[in-house]
């Protein structure tokens, strides 16, 4: 059977709001292509992710779920209260072990917020 755009849309954002808590209405979004991306990213445990556009945490969410209790993360999100809003639904993830980290700012300057928090290379980074 093939789903239309809004059936996936309404089955990630189900996934997403029932098995994490629901993103705040000012950040939520629904990821395009969720799951083609993380087939081709492939997350696995103790690896580092970078989500360059975090947002209501779509992509971030998914990769987290694939570091299980290892591995490093970094969101970056142009809008100060996404990332804000970031650390109340990422607050488990530290619990389960995973080293996560926050940046407020334009991705572009990814590099400078790895260096600033002494973050080695990624194994994949979403945008």
């Amino acid at each position: 059977m093939t789903m239309t755009r809004k059936e996936q849309e309404a089955e990630v954002s189900d996934v997403i709001s029932h098995r994490h808590g629901a993103p705040s209405s000012a950040t939520a979004h629904i990821p395009v292509l969720l799951r083609e991306v993380m087939e081709v990213l492939n997350p696995q445990p103790g690896e580092f992710f970078i989500d360059g556009t975090l947002d209501g945490g779509g992509y971030a969410r998914a990769i987290l779920e694939r570091l299980g209790s290892s591995g490093s993360f970094l969101g970056i999100d142009w809008d100060a209260r996404a990332v804000h809003n970031a650390v109340q639904w990422l607050t488990p993830y530290e619990a389960r072990g995973i080293s996560v980290h926050l940046a407020s700012g334009n991705f572009a300057h990814v590099n400078e917020m790895m260096n600033h928090k002494s973050l080695g290379r990624a194994d994949g980074l979403v945008l």
